[in-house]
């Protein structure tokens, strides 16, 4: 997961164009209990007949879509991704969710959400890759974004408190090579602790704050 700090920093978009068409065989080799894991971001949700209307942060190849469409089949996923080839491949992988899954290719900390148009928001494996401030800043964003009592669920990496340390000097490392932050997304692995996550949610302003699953190396968080 982590990158090599002696090699040069790939820009998030090249990153994984670079790495679409192998995307999905690398997440099941490297998501502990993939099944699992995407299943526990679904059932974070009720299970709904509604067309309820969904954000999807990071879609990329979809992978967290069969789980959320087999609980919410008729939901209308607006799906948000920097990378035209991870697009181009959740396009192949699903033809018959086009006119159910609308996708912006753009980069989530831009693109404007709106306030009070989606029932619920999410991310899969998408947002390991920013800093505190950055995912306070997002974070509002997506509580803006959410109707009354909507929640956003979260999963993603998540590491001790010693490794949180040690990821984020070398993002900072990195950060100085570049000559300070850059103007377009860098793909630097900075998973938090359990803990400084839901720090950044409440900071953001969400309340009810629960982690809905928890293994060794990834969680998922639920918060409203």
């Amino acid at each position: 997961m982590y990158p090599n700090p002696e090699l040069p920093i790939e820009g998030m978009t090249e990153f994984f164009d670079a790495r679409a068409t192998e995307y999905d065989d690398h997440m099941r080799d490297t998501v502990e209990e993939f099944d699992r894991f995407y299943a526990a971001i679904a059932s974070a949700l009720p299970a709904s007949d509604a067309p309820l209307a969904i954000l999807d942060l990071g879609i990329g190849t979809g992978l967290e879509l069969p789980a959320l469409l087999a609980r919410l089949p008729n939901a209308r996923v607006t799906g948000i991704d920097l990378s035209s080839r991870m697009l181009a491949e959740l396009r192949h992988k699903h033809p018959e969710r086009a006119e159910q899954v609308r996708i912006l290719r753009g980069s989530f900390l831009d693109v404007d959400f709106g306030r009070g148009v989606y029932d619920a928001v999410l991310s899969a494996m998408a947002l390991h890759h920013h800093p505190f401030d950055e995912k306070v800043a997002l974070y509002r964003r997506v509580h803006s974004a959410l109707r009354p009592g909507g929640p956003f669920i979260n999963g993603d990496y998540i590491v001790s408190a010693d490794e949180a340390a040690r990821l984020m000097a070398e993002y900072k490392a990195a950060i100085r090579r570049l000559g300070g932050a850059p103007r377009s997304p860098i793909h630097l692995d900075i998973p938090f602790t359990v803990e400084d996550e839901v720090r950044a949610l409440r900071t953001a302003g969400f309340l009810a704050i629960d982690v809905v699953r928890r293994a060794a190396r990834s969680a998922v968080i639920r918060a409203a």
